[in-house]
């Protein structure tokens, strides 16, 4: 059990780098496709060039819940059965499976526009998408009804660490819905359109404000990120 621990201490700090590590990537590049100084072809290559680093960090999220519930399981810091554990993994395989694929079909849609992309696939596409932030909604549940399971005596996790680690886990998916929530287009569908239609006051003007919306969310993810980091390894009480 040593070994198989030791690898998903390796495998947490590695899922945290990449999406941390590259989602700030992401988020400085955010800021340079609103800049009009540069071409909109430079930028619309930036933007598909976030668009791939920006799978870090997605397909990160699922599996650090996976790795951080087997250590919780293994160290003995949380109370749950191992069907839960193997069950969790079973739904991020499936989900990153499923975020590779939307991805792939959203890149094809941001460049050729619907010629790309099949009727069939559009569909699956938009049921994707509601069905990922639905799915979102039920982990923040989860956590929640976890987190107040303690309070009722059923206790999920042993210590106060955890439980914190766990709560700031479970702000992020929140936010994270948030920003799924905000209306409009997204910038990378705008940044799409702005290089097969051309650059236009109103299409730039659409761009700065998504981003300007976007950006104190990304910060607070990241602000939880950090904070739950310092929590898993100075594990204070």
């Amino acid at each position: 059990m040593t070994d198989v621990y030791g690898v998903l201490i390796a495998l947490h700090i590695l899922l945290t780098v990449s999406w941390l590590g590259v989602d700030a990537g992401v988020f400085i590049g955010s800021h340079m496709i609103r800049n009009r100084a540069y071409a909109p072809d430079a930028r619309f290559l930036l933007s598909r060039l976030m668009g791939y680093l920006d799978l870090g960090p997605r397909l990160s999220v699922p599996l650090l819940f996976a790795v951080g519930l087997s250590l919780a399981y293994l160290g003995n810091w949380a109370s749950m059965p191992a069907g839960v554990v193997v069950g969790f993994w079973i739904v991020a395989v499936a989900w990153c499976l499923a975020i590779l694929y939307a991805f792939m079909l959203q890149h094809r849609l941001e460049a050729a526009g619907l010629r790309k992309v099949s009727p069939a696939e559009h569909a699956w596409l938009r049921a994707y998408r509601r069905i990922d932030l639905w799915a979102r909604w039920v982990w923040v549940a989860a956590i929640v009804g976890a987190l107040l399971g303690g309070v009722f005596g059923v206790a999920v996790f042993k210590t106060t660490w955890l439980t914190w680690k766990v709560a700031l886990f479970g702000v992020v998916i929140l936010v994270g819905n948030g920003l799924r929530l905000i209306p409009g287009t997204s910038s990378m569908a705008i940044m799409a359109e702005i290089h097969r239609l051309g650059s236009t006051t109103e299409r730039e003007n659409a761009l700065y404000r998504r981003l300007s919306l976007t950006h104190p969310i990304v910060l607070t993810m990241y602000a939880c990120v950090i904070a739950s980091v310092f929590l898993g390894v100075l594990k204070p009480g």
